[in-house]
C-alpha cells in the first residue's frame, strides 16, 4: 500500500494560553527551528496562518518570513486561508465571515504573491453556508478534523482517508480532506505530544500511526489515500522544559514518517489533483469534539458589544462615501475582525479556569486576551463611529 502524507499547521500568535511577553521565545525556540526542520528534511507541507498573525511576524520576524516565502516559490509550502482573527464561523454573520476571509487573503496575496486554494475552519468549526461561501470565494477545498465526521451518519474512519464533497446551502459544494487525529479521544494527536513531551519515541509514535493506517484504510481502484497529519505551530512551546527539545522531536517524528517507504510527502492541492472526490461525507453541525457551548457561555456581554459595533460596521460597508481601504477604515474593520476571535471565549471555559496539564506544567487561559478582546470592540464601535461622523 502506498500513501500520500500530508502534514498541515497554523500560526496563531492569540492563541488563548500563550503566556504574556512569550511571542519572541515562541518565534525564536519554536517557529524558526520548524522553519529549518521543513528545510533540512526537504519536505512538503500547508500552512495556515490567521491574517493578523502573519501581519505580526512580517513586522517582527521579517526574516523567517523571507524563508517561508522561498520554500512558497519552490513548491514545498502550500499557503491556505485561515481568517483574519480567528472566529468561530458559526456565531457570525455571513457578511462578517467574508470579512475575515477576504481581509486574510489580501495579506497572504501582498506577503506571498499567492492565491490560496485551500481553507482551515478555526477551532474545525462549520454549518451549511460555509461551502457555499468558500465557493463563492474560489477556494477548492477546506481542511477538517477526522471527528467532524466520524461517528456521526454511520460514517467510521474508512471515510477519511479519501476525499469527500461537502454539501452546503443553495447547491454549494466543497471538497474536504480530513486529519487524522484520532476521532474525539484524539488518540492518534495525544501520542504526538508523548514524544514532544519526551516520553515516546518518534519511531514508537510512527509505527502506531502507520499499524492505525493499515487497519483503517480500505484501498480504492485508482485512488491514493492521504494521511493528513495537523499539528498547532504553537504545540511543541508548552512542552519547553529544561532540557527537553521539542523542536527536535517534531524533526525526528517528521524525519521517520518521510523515512517509510510506505509515505509519499505532498501538499494537499497535489493530493486533489490526482485524486477526485467522487464521495459525500455529512459533517456535524457547528460542533467537532469540542460542544458548542464553549464558545458561547460566559461571552454573553462580548456578544452584546459585538453587535453593537456591528451595525455600525453594516452602515460603513454599505454607504457609497466611505472608502473601505483608506487607513482608518481598515483599522477599525481588523479591530471588529479581531474582538471576534475564539481564544478570548475558550479563555474563559471551564478547563481552562482549572487548568490544562500539558508535560510537568498547568496552562490557564489568559485572562488578557478575554480583556483586550473586549477593548477592541469597544475600540472597534468608536472608530465606525467617528468614520460615520466624517463621511455622513
Amino acid at each position: 500500500m502506498r500513501i500520500n502524507f500530508a502534514f498541515a499547521t497554523n500560526y496563531n500568535l492569540e492563541t488563548d494560553i500563550l503566556p504574556n511577553d512569550r511571542e519572541t521565545e515562541l518565534e525564536q525556540r519554536i517557529y524558526s527551528p520548524f522553519i529549518d526542520a521543513l528545510e533540512e528534511l526537504d519536505m512538503k507541507s500547508n500552512h495556515f496562518f490567521t491574517g493578523w498573525t502573519l501581519e505580526q511576524l512580517l513586522e517582527r520576524s521579517p526574516h523567517l518570513i523571507k524563508r517561508i516565502k522561498k520554500l512558497v516559490s519552490q513548491g514545498k509550502i502550500e499557503i491556505g486561508n485561515h481568517t483574519y482573527g480567528h472566529p468561530i464561523l458559526t456565531l457570525i454573520p455571513t457578511t462578517d465571515i467574508e470579512l475575515q476571509i477576504d481581509m486574510s487573503k489580501s495579506i497572504e496575496e501582498k506577503v506571498f504573491s499567492i492565491k490560496s486554494k485551500g481553507f482551515y475552519p478555526p477551532e474545525w468549526c462549520i454549518d451549511p453556508t460555509i461551502p457555499e461561501i468558500l465557493s463563492r470565494k474560489n477556494f477548492e477545498w477546506m481542511m477538517l478534523l477526522d471527528s467532524n465526521v466520524v461517528g456521526a451518519y454511520g460514517q467510521g474512519f474508512t471515510d477519511i482517508f479519501y476525499p469527500k464533497k461537502i454539501k452546503g446551502v443553495h447547491n454549494s459544494e466543497i471538497k474536504a480532506v480530513f486529519v487524522y487525529g484520532g476521532g474525539n479521544e484524539l488518540s492518534v494527536r495525544n501520542k504526538m505530544f508523548k514524544v514532544l513531551e519526551g516520553k515516546l519515541s518518534a519511531k514508537e509514535y510512527v509505527d502506531f500511526v502507520v499499524n492505525s493506517l493499515k487497519r483503517n484504510i480500505r484501498e480504492k481502484a485508482g485512488m491514493t489515500p492521504l494521511y493528513l497529519m495537523y499539528m498547532d505551530s504553537e504545540a511543541p512551546f508548552f512542552v519547553l522544559d529544561g532540557d527537553n527539545d521539542p523542536s527536535r522531536r517534531v524533526y525526528e517524528i517528521l524525519e521517520e514518517i518521510i523515512s517509510r517507504d510506505i509515505f509519499s510527502s505532498v501538499t494537499i492541492s497535489e493530493h486533489l489533483s490526482e485524486n477526485p472526490a467522487d464521495e459525500y461525507a455529512i459533517p456535524k453541525a457547528t460542533a467537532t469534539y469540542k460542544p458548542m457551548k464553549i464558545w458561547q457561555e460566559g461571552s454573553e456581554k462580548l456578544d452584546i458589544l459585538l453587535n453593537e459595533a456591528r451595525i455600525l460596521l453594516e452602515k460603513v460597508i454599505s454607504s457609497p462615501s466611505i472608502d473601505l481601504k483608506e487607513n482608518k477604515v481598515q483599522k477599525a474593520i481588523k479591530t471588529f475582525l479581531l474582538a471576534e476571535g475564539s481564544d478570548a471565549r475558550i479563555a474563559v471555559a471551564e478547563n481552562r479556569l482549572s487548568g490544562i496539564p500539558i508535560g510537568n506544567k498547568r496552562f490557564y487561559g489568559n485572562y488578557d486576551r478575554v480583556i483586550r478582546a473586549y477593548e477592541r470592540a469597544v475600540e472597534a464601535k468608536r472608530l465606525f463611529e467617528e468614520v460615520l461622523r466624517k463621511n455622513l
